[in-house]
């Protein structure tokens, strides 16, 4: 379960310059920064499913994971998540007010520092000698402030343990809320684990120089915005991945029913 989460959040991780990819970015560079980290990347998802059928034996359903497969290579997520946020109201001002926060000279530093490549085996050794490393506590402090101003966990996290549940084949209600309650549970762990891991070159300086600034209103404001939109783009592609399983004849998992309204 924890290498299936470590792959998922390879994707899913966000600061403010997270690591998730748009096809647009060089046709639209404020576009690309403004949502950053928050559209998902359709890759890295597609990796996750393969990697979730290999591992879990019995407890997945590889004709729902090929049907999944095929949505996300044949539905652009980003392109679903522009079109609800641009067509707000109050979009204009959301991108010329938060434009200006994501643009800072600490953003590009951090993009400059962070660590591109990720290598299983030096994430876990960084992390089982973190104690070693130079104002390890400090360190901890600051990237749980980051972790906890500006990355949608819940709605990352809600996303993908949905998504694994319709790929799966759990006999009883109650597995399957395990299954989805061990995914949530652990998302905000590993989440803070990974950016312990991709931003270790960032010096401390640079990392409380973030903090603040994601603790104005206005930065408050736009992060706002993003996980409003980000929310409404991934239960509405969640319900066309749905669809399109109960096409191909498989059950309909009924989240309502089994996690209550939300």
């Amino acid at each position: 379960m924890k290498k299936i989460l470590t792959i998922t959040l390879m994707s899913l991780i966000f600061v403010s310059c997270g690591t998730s990819s748009l096809k647009n970015q060089d046709k639209d560079q404020k576009v690309y920064k403004l949502f950053e980290g928050v559209a998902l990347d359709q890759n890295e998802l597609i990796a996750m499913i393969s990697e979730y059928t290999k591992k879990s034996g019995d407890a997945s359903n590889p004709e729902a994971a090929e049907v999944a497969r095929e949505f996300l290579e044949e539905n652009n997520y980003t392109e679903l998540l522009f079109k609800k946020a641009q067509a707000s109201k109050g979009y204009a001002k959301f991108e010329e007010e938060y434009f200006k926060l994501v643009d800072l000279p600490i953003s590009r530093k951090f993009d400059l520092l962070k660590i591109k490549n990720f290598n299983v085996e030096e994430f876990t050794d960084y992390i089982a000698k973190f104690n070693t490393v130079e104002d390890a506590v400090k360190r901890l402090d600051l990237i749980e402030k980051i972790v906890s101003n500006d990355f949608p966990h819940f709605h990352h996290g809600d996303f993908s343990s949905k998504l694994i549940l319709m790929i799966s084949k759990l006999e009883s209600e109650k597995k399957k809320r395990t299954v989805y309650r061990a995914m949530k549970s652990n998302f905000k762990h590993v989440t803070l684990q990974l950016n312990l891991y991709v931003f270790q070159k960032v010096p401390v300086a640079a990392l409380e120089e973030l903090v603040q600034i994601q603790e104005e209103k206005e930065y408050k404001k736009g992060r706002v915005f993003l996980e409003q939109y980000q929310l409404k783009a991934n239960t509405e592609y969640l319900s066309l991945l749905s669809k399109k399983l109960q096409d191909a004849g498989i059950e309909k998992v009924d989240f309502e029913s089994l996690l209550g309204k939300r």
